[in-house]
């Protein structure tokens, strides 16, 4: 008898077209075709073909020795007549089916693999199903008994019921289709492998397949929880496992589990704040189907497009709380799964339930993330850091170190050349404890520079992170040659094929001491320690030697970076904010990329979270996520092939230009010099510096990173769409007419075309409506002044910041590398499409834009402006100064890297800052910088379209038309000052000036109402800005304007006073986290003047608390009884208070108020203006401002006195969550009595009858409607010593100014005065309600026996 295996025929397979795609089988194919005693043939494992052969009498296995088919009823056979039978001697044998021509359909969820019969299947064979041969879900294990793993039984017609024991009946296995892109094949396999054993057998009347029709998604579904997420996200590269969002960010996320029928989520919810439930919902046709995986990024970008990738508008917290809910039929939402409080999170992990069932979850740390897929095991905590008792530095002497770990049974593992510690590596040393219970301890002996790199193991706990400490000595530098030798072999790189590791022996040793290099130039400026595994960056794999050309950016790797000696000191290198951080990093920028035009690479490092550094000084924002280590081709010592290139090597032509642009006023990028080391090895001068992406500008100028459209270079190079985000979420990053940077640009040029008449006044006016006008020709006049060579094609960033009334395109100056280079180029006729000066071009055809020009011209062109020999100058010599001492260091490292193409006779001669670089230095500051100015006023001066004023506008030649001359151009004069104003074109022409700001000159070239004619020396009162120009028929001067100030007197403690200290604000609101503000964004400080006199507040400064940064342009004053306040961050002040505050300044480096913190006030000469520490959560006197959440200020008690801000008792917590920051917030009289009697009322009346009048209600913060009050009423005492002292106390509203209490005494109750001498405080009682007791005592002096007391409130 011949017997087949059973096939059952297909009729459809497919799933949901909305998620799976779906697909539809129209043939089945089945690999085997077996006839036991006849001959047959089987599916060949090994050679993936079909190979006939023959069954002998004793049922032998088949000549491949792979698999083989038994009928029932012979006398090997242990299962009767009725079955088949899988036969194997061999483990891992595998029965193969394929069923191909799988189509998509709509109709089916899936499939169901089942074998038919009742009898007993076992012996160790396994089911595998794959949809694309190389993706394998694996359904259950046999053996003697039954069905031993979790199997699904749908036999009854339920879906997913797990089963266990010995089903009977048919057993079904479910499989749901994955994504049908993922089977673009259409073919399904199935294997049946054996497992070990003598005698793997199993027995079935057959196997096949069937079709499992679709239900309707369940909207109501109680099945899907959240089963993973991570917190601190880093990315891939640093947590392998983990993902980046469509953005390429490492965007937090969340994963949704649903191990049950498919779901609808449509309007399901997920939030991190139990309050706000419903803070981010799913948007509608969202569906979950079986046993599947949903990604949610919690990036904050509340991206709801059904299809897309899913954004909430939420950032997770470091820990914190996170639910998934869901609407109900009827009644309340139903909470699906909820976390109230979830542990701190960190980079290595992500955080989710090992347990199969949601009812009991387990919840835990996941080593190796598994986002859309199944949850392995996971670890509850993690063991402690291996602590090292000497921190990173800059040594000169041999040294131990100890490391421990004090988490008992652990084990510290440690390397010294770079490589993570890894249990088992050949590079790491262990260190063990004692016994389990007690911590490992060891000693290693530092000698020389040296990477130490530390973790911390423990079974059963996530290992900790892994440190990096850096252990420099210059000396040994000094006389670096080459990697030590237990470093791991490199790779080839370098120009010439060799490895360039060396400090120059020559240099090093120098006779000259203006080239010789020594360990104090080392540590002449910071230094930055670059620590990661040797082969991922000298390795054949690694990014320093990859092969030319490498992908923009795009090779990621771990790394740890340092910063050692942060205050760039010979003596002290060790003191100071120095930091370490985790995260991953690249070889940057195009010359980098492309190997090998230079041997000295450039460095993009991405820090996992963010580093708080002072490193660029108080101007800088102070935290940062991105650092840029520039190393510089352009006019260096190792530029490629232009030898006049290398010999103007400068090194600080691009920190100029930057410079340039932040003391205009705008968002120029701040730069350190620094030396960086390369996992110990010294590799030269670099350049440390910000990136004007969206992150900068975020925080900069405020908003979220997201609301930024970023342009680098041009909309017409490929390489335009660089930095930031800027992607429209419905589309791919490559599609550029859907990007909205490229979108809103283009919108921009278009106000520019070359068919719009810009000499139209409307057309001009909507080119500002788009474009920040005065930003951009400081932008152009920046470069042209400059001489910028490698501009305007190329080399900038634009960015604007959408959806914001206020947002404008402006222009940012990167990679200057070719400023400065001549004194005679001249680049103002250049016009390049669609860049700067194509806009440029267009705008000059506009006389308003050219009068503008004019003016903007002549702020920085003249009175030693920025464009000055004196105004450049000064900034030429700040940045030559910085790096003056550190040339010899890289003379030492690079400066004989090209030395070999040198033209003769210098050919091999090493760039020395003795020779090359000075020479270099004089030539820029005595030859080219008092050239430009001339150059450039004069060019632009004679375009026939002039853009400075000439004499005669039709004659190109003609003179220039000078603006007015001050006698002294602005700052601190006496009062009453007399001003001269001088018209330096002599008769030609009448000077108009203006007192109050304005132009003298209205739109059009009419003169101003305002305007003055000048005819004799003006009298200056008070402190004005003073705007002139010239007037000769129609041709206007540029404006000459000058800010005085007048009659005012350096800071002191007499005149200046801290009034607020906002340190707890109130929570931001749903606006400002749309806005993307944090709570400590909000916080501020206040200053008061409490003096008769104006205050010069130039150069004032915190030197204990606090960093700030003064606004720039006009000198800050502060007049009598005036505020002004100082804000953590301008855009988010703004946001919250609005814009009538006078703001001075902002808190720098990110600085922050703690709420107890010692707080000094210096002036420009760093004298101590007040110095005091503060307790505000309520220590002693201090009121309490934190408990209520409304976000109450500590509140100075009438600053018009100047009290004793040291003193607790001279402050109170402000009565509203907005305090008035800028404005005195004390309870008005006139409010009050509208509150409490509608208007007026007589105040001395008794209202309620208490025997309070309601002037005492109201100074006493009392209800004049609610009768006595015990606890507010004075209360007298004597000392029992003779009468000696009168003890009296009172209870008084501390936000009341107008009112005054005075201890009276009299002979006869007729005649009232003040008693003679003073009345001392002894303590103050603080209610919490916005009152006080001051509890008071009066020395009694010798008087007559009788006297009565009282004691009288008045209002002055």
């Amino acid at each position: 008898m011949i017997r087949r295996i059973v096939i059952c025929q297909l009729v459809t397979l497919c799933g949901f077209v909305s998620l799976w795609g779906g697909l539809e089988a129209n043939a089945a194919q089945v690999y085997v075709d077996v006839a036991a005693g006849a001959g047959g043939n089987t599916y060949n494992n090994a050679t993936n073909s079909l190979t006939d052969w023959s069954v002998t009498s004793s049922n032998a296995l088949g000549s491949d020795n792979r698999w083989g088919i038994r009928t029932g009823g012979s006398a090997t056979s242990a299962f009767g007549s009725s079955s088949c039978e899988l036969y194997s001697t061999e483990t891992g044998a595998v029965l193969h089916m394929e069923i191909s021509g799988l189509q998509p359909s709509s109709t089916y969820t899936g499939l169901r693999i089942y074998m038919l019969g009742s009898n007993t299947v076992g012996y160790n064979w396994t089911l595998d199903v794959s949809l694309d041969g190389s993706n394998w879900t694996t359904y259950s294990d046999y053996d003697a008994v039954g069905f031993t793993g979790t199997i699904v039984d749908t036999s009854n017609g339920g879906v997913g019921v797990p089963q266990t024991g010995t089903p009977t009946g048919t057993r079904r296995f479910w499989h749901a289709l994955p994504n049908a892109t993922t089977n673009a094949a259409g073919v399904l396999k199935i294997h049946i492998r054996s497992g070990t054993g003598a005698a793997n057998r199993s027995s079935f009347d057959g196997i096949g397949y069937e079709n499992v029709p679709s239900s309707p998604p369940d909207p109501y579904s109680s099945s899907v929880t959240i089963s993973e997420f991570v917190a601190d996200n880093p990315g891939p590269v640093v947590l392998p496992g983990s993902v980046v969002d469509m953005d390429g960010d490492s965007s937090d996320w969340v994963e949704l589990h649903n191990p049950g029928a498919t779901a609808d989520l449509s309007g399901w919810k997920l939030t991190d704040d139990p309050l706000v439930p419903d803070k981010w919902t799913f948007p509608a046709g969202t569906l979950l189907g079986w046993n599947s995986r949903l990604l949610v990024f919690a990036s904050g970008k509340n991206r709801r497009l059904n299809g897309v990738e899913l954004h909430a508008n939420f950032k997770l917290s470091n820990s914190g709380f996170l639910q998934l809910s869901r609407p109900a039929a009827s009644g309340p939402d139903v909470v699906l799964s909820v976390l109230n409080t979830y542990p701190s999170q960190n980079s290595r992990a992500s955080f989710g339930n090992s347990a199969t069932a949601p009812a009991a979850p387990v919840w835990g740390y996941f080593t190796t993330p598994t986002p859309n897929a199944a949850n392995g095991s996971n670890v509850p905590g993690f063991v402690s850091s291996a602590d090292t008792d000497v921190d990173r530095g800059i040594f000169s002497a041999a040294f131990p170190v100890t490391i421990t770990c004090p988490t008992a049974g652990s084990t510290i593992l440690y390397t010294l050349n770079g490589s993570v510690p890894l249990q088992g590596s050949p590079t790491t040393t262990s260190i063990a404890p004692a016994n389990g219970s007690s911590s490992p301890a060891g000693v290693i002996q530092i000698t020389g520079t040296t990477i130490l790199r530390t973790r911390a193991v423990k079974t059963g706990l996530g290992p900790s992170k892994v440190d990096s400490h850096t252990y420099l000595f210059p000396s040994q530098v000094l006389g670096q040659t080459s990697p030590p030798a237990h470093f791991p072999a490199a790779a080839s790189w370098s120009h010439f094929g060799n490895y360039d590791w060396a400090m120059d022996p020559n240099i090093v040793n120098h006779a000259n001491s203006a080239s010789k290099c020594t360990v104090d130039d080392l540590l002449s400026i910071p230094s930055i320690s670059l620590v990661m595994d040797w082969s991922e960056l000298f390795g054949t794999s690694g990014i320093y030697p990859a092969i030319s050309p490498v992908p923009e950016e795009g090779l990621d790797k771990a790394a740890d970076i340092e910063l050692l000696n942060p205050t760039a000191s010979a003596t002290q290198p060790n003191n100071g904010d120095h930091f370490s951080a985790s995260g991953r990093t690249h070889i940057f920028g195009g010359t980098s990329q492309d190997r090998w035009k230079v041997d000295k690479l450039s460095f993009n490092f991405n820090v996992t979270g963010s580093v708080a550094t002072g490193i660029y000084g108080d101007t800088a924002v102070g935290n940062y996520g991105k650092l840029i280590l520039d190393a510089r081709m352009g006019n260096t010592w190792l530029h490629e092939w232009d030898d006049t290139q290398r010999t103007r090597g400068d090194y600080i032509r691009d920190e100029v230009a930057s410079e340039v642009q932040r003391l205009q006023g705008y968002a120029g990028t701040h730069s350190r010099r620094v030396h960086f080391y390369l996992n110990g090895m010294y590799w030269g001068l670099y350049t440390l510096h910000e990136k004007p992406d969206a992150d900068f500008q975020s925080a900069y100028q405020g908003g979220d990173p997201d609301d930024w459209d970023i342009l680098k270079h041009s909309p017409l190079r490929d390489d335009c769409l660089g930095g930031g985000t800027f992607v429209n979420p419905a589309v791919s990053a490559s599609v550029k007419t859907n990007n909205t940077s490229y979108v809103n640009y283009q919108a921009m040029l278009a106000t520019v075309a070359t068919g719009v008449d810009l000499t139209n006044q409307t057309n001009y006016t909507a080119v500002g409506a788009r474009l920040d006008i005065d930003a951009f020709i400081d932008y152009v006049l920046l470069n042209f002044y400059l001489g910028n060579y490698d501009w305007s094609h190329q080399n900038w960033y634009a960015s604007f910041r959408r959806n914001h009334p206020l947002g404008r395109w402006r222009f940012h100056s990167w990679d200057a590398e070719h400023v400065l280079r001549s004194e005679t180029e001249d680049f103002t006729n250049d016009s390049e499409n669609a860049t700067p000066t194509f806009i440029h071009q267009r705008l000059a055809t506009n006389a308003e834009y050219r009068m503008r020009f004019a003016d903007r011209m002549h702020k920085w062109f003249f009175n030693n402006g920025l464009f000055t020999t004196s105004g450049l100058t000064a900034v030429c010599n700040r940045q030559f100064n910085e790096i003056d001492a550190a040339m010899r260091c890289e003379s030492a490292r690079w400066g004989d890297n090209r030395s070999a193409a040198r033209p003769s006779p210098l050919t091999n001669v090493t760039y020395t800052r003795g020779v090359e670089w000075l020479n270099e230095k004089a030539r820029m500051l005595d030859v080219v910088v008092p050239a430009r100015n001339p150059l450039i006023l004069n060019s632009l001066k004679s375009k026939t379209n002039a853009l400075y004023p000439r004499v005669d506008l039709a004659v190109t030649s003609s003179a220039i038309f000078h603006a007015p001359s001050y006698s002294q151009h602005g700052g601190i004069v006496p009062a009453n000052y007399s001003l001269s104003l001088t018209n330096p074109n002599g008769a030609l022409g009448t000077v108009y000036y203006t007192l109050d700001g304005s132009d003298p000159r209205l739109t059009g070239g009419t003169l101003s109402g305002t305007a003055r004619v000048y005819s004799t020396p003006v009298a200056l009162t008070h402190s004005v800005t003073v705007c002139s120009r010239v007037k000769n028929g129609s041709v206007w001067s540029a404006l000459n304007e000058a800010a005085f100030s007048v009659g005012t007197v350096a800071p002191n403690a007499s005149n200046l006073t801290i009034s607020k200290i906002m340190w707890k604000p109130a929570p931001p609101s749903a606006t400002d986290l749309l806005a993307g503000y944090d709570e400590s964004d909000f916080e501020f400080l206040e200053l008061y003047n409490p003096s008769g006199n104006s205050v010069n507040l130039a150069g004032i400064d915190f030197t204990a608390g606090l960093d700030i940064a003064l606004n720039g342009g006009a000198t800050p004053e502060l007049q009598p009884g005036a505020r002004a306040v100082l804000v953590a961050k301008p855009s988010a002040f703004l946001h919250r208070y609005g814009s009538s505050t006078n703001v001075i300044g902002s808190f720098v480096n990110g600085s922050n108020l703690s709420g107890s913190e010692t707080l000094t006030l210096v002036d420009a000469n760093g004298d101590m203006i007040r110095s005091f520490t503060y307790n505000a959560p309520g220590t002693g006197p201090w009121p309490k401002t934190e408990t209520s959440g409304t976000g109450a200020a500590l509140v100075l008690v009438r600053p018009e006195l100047n009290p004793d801000p040291s003193s607790g008792a001279n402050w109170r917590a402000s009565g509203a969550a907005n305090p008035s920051p800028g404005f005195d917030d004390r309870t008005d009289l006139v409010a009050w009595q509208t509150d409490h009697f509608g208007g007026p009322t007589n105040l001395t009346a008794d209202s309620d009858g208490d025997g309070l009048s309601n002037l005492f209600e109201f100074a006493s913060g009392g209800d004049p409607h609610a009768g006595i009050d015990f606890a507010r009423l004075p209360g007298f005492s004597f000392t029992s010593d003779s009468l000696s002292a009168l003890m009296f106390d009172y209870r008084r509203k501390k936000d009341i100014a107008s009112l005054v209490w005075q201890l009276e005494q009299a002979a006869d109750l007729d005649l009232w005065t003040a008693v003679p001498g003073n009345v001392e405080t002894l303590s103050v009682t603080d209610h919490g309600d916005g009152t006080e007791t001051l509890h008071c005592r009066y020395l009694l002096p010798d008087v007559p026996e009788h006297r009565f007391f009282r004691l009288r409130l008045t209002q002055p």
